[in-house]
């Protein structure tokens, strides 16, 4: 089924070509939102699958990407993830892109983690 054929509530898994779990999301517009990834998000030239599975509404899809994210632990995702992925978001890029671009993508996480740690107590 193409992106564009799917209408109403979804949960979506993108995955690579080796079937390593990049990313989770949910939407009410795939082919908008896989548009938006393949403008902004740095894993998309890399996903080869994606699966959805459809949902009655966006509220229960939103849930059921929250607990397939929990439970999962894609590459990509930062929000809802409890725990550490098989491998982080700069080792893969690092594998996958050249070393000027892995760099660039590390000094963009860790200004990331920096702006979302903790403040000591």
């Amino acid at each position: 089924m193409k992106p564009s054929e799917i209408v109403g509530a979804f949960v979506y898994r993108c995955y690579d070509d080796q079937g390593r779990l990049l990313y989770i999301g949910s939407s009410c517009n795939m082919a908008r939102r896989l548009a938006e990834h393949a403008d902004k998000s740095p894993w998309w030239s890399y996903c080869a699958d994606i699966k959805t599975d459809a949902q009655d509404s966006l509220p229960k899809a939103r849930l059921l990407e929250i607990r397939l994210i929990q439970r999962m632990h894609p590459i990509f995702n930062t929000n809802y993830r409890a725990g550490a992925s098989e491998i982080s978001e700069r080792d893969y890029l690092a594998e996958k892109q050249p070393q000027e671009r892995a760099d660039l993508w590390a000094e963009m996480c860790d200004a990331m983690n920096s702006l979302t740690a903790p403040a000591p107590s």
